[in-house]
């Protein structure tokens, strides 16, 4: 049985800071994010999650370059279900993003994303 997250238990993640996990009705797979921002898509409006992806090799105690691997994602609100908040942290610092760009408002940010320059 699917399970619906409401808009306040990721909110409620976002300023704990904590990592979540998921699952995508989207892509069918179960996804482990840490949430930085829960705002509208600027196309439809729609609830949207951006996320840094933790790779699969994370290593969440170490600084190392595992510990990097991920990507930035935007995740639409309405394809999760099966929340999962988890005891871990977020590491407070990631690569600049570049999909900042599709976001037409900011809900909910706890930890600042930074946009990634264009020129590179």
């Amino acid at each position: 049985m699917r399970i619906k997250p409401s808009l306040q238990e990721i909110r409620s993640a976002i300023f704990q800071k904590r990592v979540i996990s998921f699952t995508n009705s989207y892509s069918k797979e179960r996804v482990r994010v840490e949430p930085r921002i829960l705002g509208q898509a600027a196309r439809t409006k729609s609830y949207v999650i951006l996320a840094w992806e933790l790779g699969p090799d994370q290593d969440f105690e170490a600084e190392s370059p595992a510990a990097e691997s991920g990507e930035w994602k935007l995740f639409r609100f309405s394809d999760l279900h099966d929340l999962e908040v988890e005891t871990r942290m977020i590491r407070s610092t990631r690569p600049p993003c570049d999909l900042l760009t599709q976001i037409f408002a900011i809900d909910t940010c706890a930890v600042p994303v930074w946009k990634a320059d264009p020129a590179r």
